[in-house]
């Protein structure tokens, strides 16, 4: 009988990362998770770019970018939480890249 995996929405706080942010979000994308997987971006204010690297990853269905006027993480993790569509939640910093089945590991 197979095992329906739940869906996984990853949420990440950025500001200013421009320099490292592609390297987390292919991260999550690229996950060995058979579940669906999204990731929700919340967007503080940035001097580097960070803006535009998002607009390009944004074309991608599978994530989502929400603003994050304050900048703070707490209050960014919040507004990327208020968004996520689902039943797990994985925190993702814009510095990190997890490991190809972090997901898979933590769900199960």
């Amino acid at each position: 009988m197979p095992t329906t995996l739940p869906s996984v929405t990853a949420v990440m706080p950025a500001r200013d990362d421009a320099e490292h942010i592609d390297a987390a979000i292919a991260s999550v994308l690229e996950q060995d998770y058979a579940g669906q997987l999204d990731l929700v971006v919340a967007l503080g204010p940035s001097d580097d770019g960070t803006g535009a690297v998002l607009e390009r990853h944004a074309t991608d269905a599978r994530v989502q970018v929400v603003p994050n006027p304050t900048g703070g993480t707490a209050a960014g993790l919040n507004l990327a939480i208020s968004q996520a569509t689902g039943s797990v939640i994985v925190r993702v910093d814009a510095h990190c890249e997890l490991p190809a089945r972090y997901v898979d590991r933590a769900v199960r």
